[in-house]
């Protein structure tokens, strides 16, 4: 009988032994996994990162917009405003989902504190024109001309801050805080980032 438990305590041993390498080696696979996911996640927002640090100092004071139903903007005459440029496309969800909250934001301010103009990136004019009246957008839309390339837009959608001719802030995909960073933007007189 003494043997038999004796030799159960050595078998308990080196399963325990065995499990703990187990665990070790889950452990280091686990990590390395982690590891992997977060590289490849954040590839491209450092892209994103340095592309926004150049758009940031690019002069943008020549660029002129003209919406859907012709009616002209110019960065020149924008001064003192919040100017909200919205990159989007009509197959984007997260785009799709951000109209509501930027009908709000356009209704809400005086025209003389903010000119927000959305930009199309993809779509024919009569593809915005029908998405347009489905969705109830009450907002300026322009058809891209390149600008999506000047402001190096990778990711829909991207929101583009300018005040007195100057990027202030480049955000990318859904974001919860829109509406509480056009206020702030808004609010603040002097240029920050």
């Amino acid at each position: 009988m003494r043997l038999f438990s004796k030799n159960k305590g050595s078998t308990n041993n080196e399963n325990n032994e065995t499990n703990k390498k187990r665990v070790k080696i889950f452990d280091i696979i686990f990590y390395v996994l982690a590891i992997a996911v977060i590289i490849y996640l954040s590839r491209g927002r450092v892209k994103q990162f340095f592309d926004d640090k150049k758009v940031q100092n690019i002069n943008i004071s020549s660029l002129t917009f003209t919406d859907i139903d012709n009616k002209n903007f110019s960065i020149n005459e924008e001064e003192d405003k919040l100017v909200m440029l919205v990159f989007w496309a009509s197959w984007c969800l997260p785009c799709r989902n951000e109209i509501p909250t930027l009908n709000k934001i356009y209704n809400s301010y005086p025209k003389d504190n903010l000119t927000l103009l959305s930009i199309n990136t993809s779509d024919s004019l009569e593809t915005i024109e029908k998405f347009k009246q489905k969705n109830n957008i009450n907002y300026p839309i322009v058809v891209d001309k390149n600008y999506s390339n000047i402001f190096s837009v990778n990711i829909l959608p991207t929101a583009v801050f300018i005040k007195n001719k100057k990027i202030v802030k480049i955000t990318h995909g859904f974001d919860l805080l829109l509406e509480n960073r056009v206020k702030k933007y808004i609010k603040n007189k002097k240029i920050f980032n």
